[in-house]
């Protein structure tokens, strides 16, 4: 996985490519830690560039969401995932727990 971060007035947004994997949960727990941390009120992660994402990924995703809760933020607003990312959130009930834009 590799990632940017973009800091905005209103959201920060995280630009993620690649893979999605549970070999990126330290690099992705530090990232989380740094979108949550800023001064935006909600946090945005683009999954556009994301091309596999296995079941450990998802979890990291759920971890990004409740670090920006604690953050007292929106939370997090998953954008743009491809179909087969969008089918796998919808199998795991995410839009129950978070905003998907698709």
């Amino acid at each position: 996985m590799e990632f940017r971060i973009q800091n905005g007035v209103t959201a920060t947004e995280v630009f993620l490519s690649g893979k999605l994997t549970m070999r990126d949960h330290d690099a992705f727990l530090q990232m989380a830690d740094s979108a949550a941390g800023s001064g935006a009120g909600r946090v945005v992660i683009d999954l556009s560039g994301i091309d596999f994402i296995d079941s450990a990924g998802l979890g990291l995703l759920l971890v990004a969401h409740e670090k920006a809760r604690a953050q007292h933020r929106q939370g997090v607003i998953l954008r743009r995932p491809q179909p087969h990312i969008l089918r796998l959130l919808d199998l795991g009930d995410f839009r129950r727990v978070m905003t998907v834009e698709a």
